[in-house]
């Protein structure tokens, strides 16, 4: 509940005149990126398939099925913004292939969920 109550938050912030945002700035320490930088080594480490995550497919243009698997369960990790298992499946799925566009925006959208910014450039 914690995560709606920050977006929340973020839209009605977002929402406000510029220089009322400005002088009234939001709180999120409560949100679920955490504060503290993730070490890239850990998400660089191989992860095996996870059957209790849930199931979230979508087609990609993929050779082959390994990485349409990982893919998969890097999209449901990311979806219940377990961003760190996310980051490793969608790495997981570039090892099978490396020139998967999806799995580089998967990873990215990842990244991006742990406020690691310069990953994501």
């Amino acid at each position: 509940m914690r995560l709606g109550t920050c977006l929340l938050a973020a839209s009605l912030v977002a929402s406000l005149p510029s220089r009322l945002a400005a002088s009234d700035p939001v709180s999120h320490a409560g949100c679920a990126a955490p504060g503290d930088p993730v070490d890239p080594a850990l998400l660089e480490r191989p992860v095996t398939l996870k059957p209790d995550v849930g199931k979230v497919r979508q087609k990609i243009t993929t050779s082959s099925a390994e990485a349409q698997t990982f893919y998969d369960q890097g999209l449901t990790l990311l979806h219940h913004y377990v961003f760190i298992e996310a980051a490793r499946s969608f790495r997981e799925a570039l090892r099978s292939d490396p020139d998967c566009a999806m799995c580089w925006m998967g990873l990215a959208r990842a990244e991006q969920g742990l406020e690691r910014s310069a990953a994501t450039a």
